[in-house]
């Protein structure tokens, strides 16, 4: 197998790669949970073998957040995901919560005590969606008050 490393219009350096090498890329695909993205190249995709990453369990949220909160905030954060996770599915919204969100929902709710910086600095990123933005939020304000 071979790979192009520079392209330069076709005289571009080829190297050969080993036999063990493996591409790794990773992405949101544009499925119906992930808003505002564009579609890949079919020829891209057409050479990919996609992983489905199944949703977190709660051991694994504990593990990844274990430095930045306490046992019973991690115990909330993981009843939040769970039940976000949740509400996406069973309403069909097109969305999708990520480590990224969940760490920044905890340290606003830690750090914050006005719901607007919750607004603002987490659920912002649902925006594109006023349908999901608005399910969420109404959700999100009731763990942002426990």
């Amino acid at each position: 197998m071979y790979f192009v490393k520079d392209a330069n219009f076709g005289m571009g350096e080829m190297i050969k790669l080993h036999p063990g090498c493996f591409l790794v890329f990773a992405g949101n695909p544009p499925t119906l949970k992930y808003t505002g993205l564009n579609k890949f190249n079919v020829a891209f995709m057409d050479r990919m073998v996609c992983e489905v990453v199944p949703p977190f369990t709660k051991t694994e949220i504990m593990k990844i957040f274990e430095k930045e909160a306490t046992e019973k905030d991690l115990e909330l954060l993981y009843e939040y995901y769970k039940e976000i996770r949740g509400l996406i599915t069973t309403q069909g919204l097109r969305a999708e919560i990520s480590l990224r969100a969940l760490k920044k929902f905890l340290i606003l709710r830690k750090e914050m005590s006005d719901f607007k910086a919750i607004e603002k600095g987490f659920l912002n990123i649902y925006l594109t969606d006023v349908k999901v933005y608005e399910t969420l939020k109404t959700y999100t304000l009731r763990f942002y008050k426990d």
